[in-house]
């Protein structure tokens, strides 16, 4: 889904006994980058230190945010699925202003999460990273129905994620 929302394809080859190869097309860009040090420099907004909960089970992704976030004056507490955010959110919930989550995690996925933390009387903001949004907002709202969540689709630019949390 995420190579066909860039307008990319990809195909399959397989023998038996000698594995599979997949490769991944991406069009190419109409133009060209501009070259970074001709680029104005951007201002991004800033936390005061509040703390922000991030759940995925990529600990790549969950690294990066949780690096991008500090740089820009958040606290991050982090989780790799629902069942280990539940926990985190009992522990620190009086400090948490904020829930990013993945929403296909094993173990206890993003829209259940979403649902037991509504259901426990949590009010904070809610944002979901997605790599397939209209699937996962589906799901959300199936398990959650009524629960304000908002969606960013992945990849998320840095300048994007920012501005969404400053705003809720």
């Amino acid at each position: 889904a995420i190579v066909k929302q860039h307008g990319g394809s990809v195909t399959v080859e397989s023998e038996l006994n000698r594995g599979s190869r997949f490769r991944l097309h991406f069009p190419a860009a109409s133009t060209s980058p501009t070259p970074e040090a001709t680029q104005p420099r951007r201002s991004f907004p800033h936390g005061n230190g509040e703390s922000i909960l991030v759940v995925d089970d990529e600990a790549g992704f969950r690294e990066i945010t949780r690096v991008t976030l500090e740089k820009y004056g958040y606290r991050v507490i982090i989780a790799c699925d629902g069942s280990e955010a539940l926990s985190a959110f009992a522990q620190h919930r009086d400090e948490i202003r904020l829930l990013l989550t993945d929403i296909v995690m094993p173990v206890m996925d993003g829209a259940a999460l979403i649902r037991s933390l509504h259901k426990t009387g949590c009010r904070i903001p809610m944002l979901a990273v997605s790599g397939i949004l209209n699937r996962e907002k589906a799901m959300v709202s199936i398990a959650a129905p009524g629960v304000p969540v908002e969606f960013l689709a992945k990849p998320v630019s840095t300048e994007k994620l920012l501005n969404t949390i400053r705003d809720l």
